[in-house]
């Protein structure tokens, strides 16, 4: 499956949110997996952070060959939600800036890689999706030609109960880019942070992975840093945190065996316009007598037996996915 990952990644120095560099090792660990590009997004990182690490991460996962584009510093409408200029090494930032000036922009290489394979790429978009809006607009046949689009993002069965962050983070972070998304009609499978948030990965397993290979080592060292940095950020919490949530991976996940969830058609929608409710997603499953019509499938369930032993396979070698 040829795949082409688009992140706002993080994974680097220990102690950072590492979702997004586990799924990049996944698509790097799954023999299932052809992945052609990675596209950066600014997210949970400016874009110039997300650039350096994921060329970084790529090196470290053997995956040189797999070309990085830089793609959106901003939201499509909204002003970034970052105070302040990215925190890089001066040669993290020459490196940001060399692929930036070598390669084209992630939306452009989106168009590219989609009219180079057309109906054969699945994108596994676990950021905001502002690059693939930007694609989108670009060129709006490619919604016609994508094999699939699999999106970490959305709350479709609850709510964040967060003034300051209404909708899941991914969609908050720029609802106007993953509303032209819901409605280019591009085919859409969206795992929401509801679904997602049941699958995680334990202290004692991260201890496991950190004593094998090469990549489950990586995977290990930094999960077991970040649940000590999740803990560090509060301190007086009835009970301490002993394990860390899989969102992206479930997305990766996802994309190689799709039956590790099970799914249901909706419509669906992001509100953009609004403050208050800021990047909350509605989703109609189709009850109504007159239903509108499907634009997506949305994960309802997942089976984390199942998605524990695509783990195993993956990192812990007793088999290949």
């Amino acid at each position: 499956m040829k795949v082409l990952l688009d992140t706002d990644l993080a994974l680097g120095e220990r102690g950072s949110e590492i979702d997004d560099g586990v799924a990049f090792a996944m698509a790097a660990a799954s023999d299932a997996v052809d992945l052609v590009a990675v596209t950066t997004v600014n997210g949970n990182t400016h874009v110039e952070t997300a650039t350096a690490l994921a060329a970084s991460l790529g090196r470290t996962l053997g995956l040189d060959d797999v070309p990085i584009y830089a793609g959106a510093e901003h939201p499509l409408v909204l002003p970034r939600h970052q105070l302040g200029p990215a925190q890089l090494s001066g040669e993290q930032r020459d490196e940001f800036h060399r692929i930036k000036k070598e390669r084209a922009s992630a939306a452009s290489a989106i168009v590219d890689h989609v009219h180079r394979f057309p109906d054969e790429l699945t994108i596994v978009a676990i950021g905001p999706l502002t690059n693939l809006a930007l694609a989108l607009r670009l060129d709006p046949s490619i919604a016609e030609k994508i094999a699939n689009v699999f999106v970490m993002g959305g709350y479709y069965f609850g709510q964040t109960n967060r003034m300051d962050l209404p909708g899941e983070f991914n969609v908050w972070a720029d609802p106007h880019s993953f509303d032209a998304v819901l409605t280019s009609g591009a085919p859409l499978s969206l795992v929401g942070i509801d679904v997602t948030s049941k699958v995680t990965l334990s202290r004692e397993d991260a201890a496991s992975l950190s004593a094998g290979g090469p990549v489950a080592r990586l995977v290990g060292e930094h999960a077991l840093a970040w649940i000590d940095h999740l803990n560090a950020e509060q301190p007086n919490a009835a009970t301490p945190i002993d394990s860390c949530v899989m969102h992206d991976p479930l997305a990766m996940v996802a994309a190689i065996s799709e039956d590790v969830l099970i799914w249901k058609d909706a419509y669906v929608r992001a509100e953009s316009s609004s403050e208050l409710t800021r990047g909350v997603t509605i989703a109609d499953f189709l009850s109504s007598a007159n239903p509108p019509p499907a634009n997506a499938r949305v994960a309802v369930e997942v089976d984390t037996g199942a998605f524990s032993e695509f783990w195993d396979a993956l990192f812990l070698g007793h088999d290949r996915a």
